[in-house]
């Protein structure tokens, strides 16, 4: 059995729905210290439901292993990025002052706006770009990744967040620098977000990208779990202007759609059991 499964059979449901509430009050209220602290708030109330569940099986004699709160950060992680919408996901840009810092591209599961939001909160989406010359695909580490080729018809689409200091130390965690990634500085074409199309790219920029140089190779498998996030991020992606096209000619060459992932799996598991 699963770890998210165990969890839901010591009552967790009635916790999770009481974390997503309170965490994304704390996102999307007018609290704005809470507003710039989403992973603390996770982080304090998975203790907190650690400790909750401890109780509550304690009072039923129920044997349980100990909880730690770090399991439970991720599980309750994902339903309350989900839980985000994309209304509450542009008030609370529209509450966010202008901030200096890079302009960061993102590509890869940072199209995911909601996720982007949690990861970086002071860091506010601010439009669409274009890296040319360049060729997404899945490294061999079953994450996505670019490399130089210098054909101008190669491209790769991505999100440009305005990113301040603070959430740049975060996201280099995040994207395993300098290990699993390295940062560059590249010229971006770039159309801001309150264009109507991401066709019409007006300028270009020097920004922020996480690059793999020594896992170059092509045709590699995504992660499964990584599948779910560059779904939703391609969903982040076409409603902001990211042609079709490139979705379906680029992207979904190595990303199957969520239903297409699961027929695979069922597909799978049916072949076991022959």
């Amino acid at each position: 059995m699963s770890r998210a499964g165990s969890l839901c059979n010591t009552g967790i449901e009635e916790v999770t729905m009481a974390a997503q509430k309170q965490v994304s009050e704390a996102i999307t209220g007018e609290d704005t210290h809470s507003l710039h602290s989403p992973r603390q708030v996770v982080r304090q109330y998975a203790e907190k439901a650690a400790s909750t569940v401890a109780v509550a099986a304690h009072s039923k004699h129920r044997q349980i292993n100990r909880i730690d709160p770090t399991d439970l950060q991720d599980f309750l992680s994902a339903p309350l990025i989900r839980s985000l919408s994309a209304d509450e996901t542009r008030k609370r840009e529209s509450m966010t002052v202008p901030v200096a810092g890079k302009a960061y591209f993102g590509y890869g599961s940072n199209l995911w706006r909601e996720q982007m939001a949690l990861r970086c909160p002071a860091s506010p989406f601010v439009g669409v770009g274009r890296l040319r010359g360049y060729r997404w695909f899945i490294n061999r580490r079953g994450y996505a990744n670019i490399k130089e080729t210098g054909v101008e018809t190669d491209e790769v689409w991505g999100l440009v967040y305005q990113l301040v200091p603070a959430d740049e130390a975060r996201l280099d965690k995040n994207e395993g620098v300098p290990h699993a990634y390295r940062k560059r500085m590249i010229p971006v074409e770039f159309s801001a977000a309150n264009q109507t199309t991401a066709e019409t790219l007006t300028t270009s920029r020097d920004m922020l990208v996480y690059i793999d140089s020594k896992r170059t190779s092509e045709n590699h498998r995504p992660k499964d779990e990584y599948v779910h996030r560059l779904n939703s991020g391609i969903d982040d992606a076409l409603y902001e202007g990211v042609p079709p096209s490139y979705v379906d000619h680029v992207l979904r060459k190595y990303i199957p759609t969520e239903e297409d992932a699961e027929a695979g799996l069922m597909g799978f598991m049916e072949g076991l059991s022959d």
